[in-house]
């Protein structure tokens, strides 16, 4: 069945497997020149996937952010109610922490420093008194690193699947309880739903500076954080980023220079290839901002679009074609079960 699913090229698949090969792809891509500033990358430019570099690792191994994406999936998978969905992603990262699970190689590496602390307050504080208390995010200014951004795609993909309106009550409490786990500050929430918000606006079909501009609008509705959008998210709630010139563009950890960069390299590229590239020798954080920039350019190109020597070079392919798999079968019956319970 997965050979149906994933090996054969011809074959279109939805969004949901795009988005997510492309998260692993643009993730992998980008881990072995993290932390490489710009200047050297663009006296060599990387254009294909390499190995070692950073880590030393073997081409194709992927990072925290995709071992956050699959204990995020799983969760939705293993449960089937909200607070307990919630609690599993908790238990998840900790086995992620601690034993390894959902790596390419058995060994957590390169965990963000708010969501080392989070989870640490979580297992410590909060799991043996009152495991139902969730929220152990840092709420302090310096804590807005893009730790929970890269994780929230599977909550775009449930939003959407379930027919929520992404511009409900219910829709930001999500969000905002997702985020709140790892990065409580109101940047890092915001950070998320503007995400989300173009995510959803793309599986809607959407071209891609469309989908930009409703998010833009969208997200200028929201009353009550205006003053945050139109400072700290100014260039993204109010300016085509498409104009803003490179070296004006940051590519740290810091959400909403994260951000930035990933909106900036889809909507100035013009193919699944060249987005990933683009972001990546945008160089600091390139495994982060490749994952969240090929997940993006996943649903915009098609799977298709994805090079096939770069999904053959995915560390323990198997398995992430099998969590892939479940994942989009989980979505697919998620809608059955929504539409059923609307007739």
């Amino acid at each position: 069945m997965l050979n149906r699913l994933f090996k054969k090229k011809e074959e279109k698949k939805d969004p949901f497997v795009s988005g997510l090969y492309g998260f692993v792809i643009g993730d992998a891509f980008g881990l072995p020149i993290e932390f490489m500033n710009r200047d050297r990358l663009k006296q060599n430019p990387v254009t294909d996937m390499i190995p070692m570099g950073t880590y030393r690792f073997p081409i194709g191994t992927w990072s925290d952010d995709s071992s956050m994406i699959f204990a995020t999936m799983d969760a939705f998978k293993k449960e089937t109610e909200l607070p307990k969905i919630y609690r599993q992603m908790l238990r998840n990262f900790l086995d992620w922490k601690h034993r390894g699970e959902f790596t390419p190689n058995g060994e957590m590496f390169d965990i963000e420093k708010t969501t080392e602390i989070a989870l640490r307050r979580y297992q410590i504080q909060v799991l043996r008194d009152h495991p139902e208390h969730i929220s152990c995010g840092m709420t302090q200014l310096s804590s807005n690193g893009n730790g929970s951004l890269m994780r929230i795609l599977p909550v775009a993909f449930y939003l959407y699947q379930t027919d929520i309106d992404v511009m409900s009550k219910e829709a930001w409490e999500m969000v905002k309880t997702v985020s709140s786990m790892t990065h409580a500050h109101i940047y890092s929430v915001l950070g998320c739903y503007i995400y989300v918000i173009y995510v959803i606006e793309l599986l809607k079909g959407c071209e891609k500076h469309t989908a930009y501009q409703n998010m833009q609008e969208k997200i200028n509705q929201l009353e009550e954080y205006q003053e945050d959008l139109h400072s700290i998210y100014k260039r993204i709630s109010t300016v085509d980023l498409a104009t803003v010139k490179e070296e004006k563009i940051g590519s740290s950890g810091y959400i909403v220079e994260t951000l930035e960069a990933v909106l900036w390299s889809i909507l100035t590229t013009d193919s699944f290839s060249d987005a990933v590239v683009c972001a990546t020798n945008l160089g600091d954080d390139t495994d982060t901002i490749g994952a969240l920039t090929g997940a993006l350019a996943g649903i915009i190109y098609g799977y298709e679009a994805i090079p096939e020597k770069w999904l053959n070079y995915i560390k323990k392919r198997k398995w992430v074609d099998q969590e892939i798999a479940s994942f989009d079968q989980y979505l697919k019956q998620l809608s059955i079960e929504t539409k059923k319970s609307e007739e």
